[in-house]
């Protein structure tokens, strides 16, 4: 496999998996599991799967 293949199958099998878990829990949760355990409120303007993707795919970025 070549370098970029490689990248590839990480981010499919890995990245985009987590950030749809956390975008679901910030979404129907209001909030992950460690924000549950600190206290924390996940608060939005408007509330939306997109907001919520938009917030995860920023925190993953390599």
């Amino acid at each position: 496999m070549s370098e970029l293949q490689s990248q590839l199958v990480a981010l499919v099998s890995s990245v985009i998996p987590v950030v749809l878990v956390f975008t679901n829990l910030d979404y129907t949760q209001r909030g992950s599991f460690g924000k549950k355990k600190a206290g924390l409120k996940l608060t939005y303007r408007h509330k939306s799967v997109k907001s919520s993707l938009l917030r995860n795919v920023i925190k993953f970025l390599p």
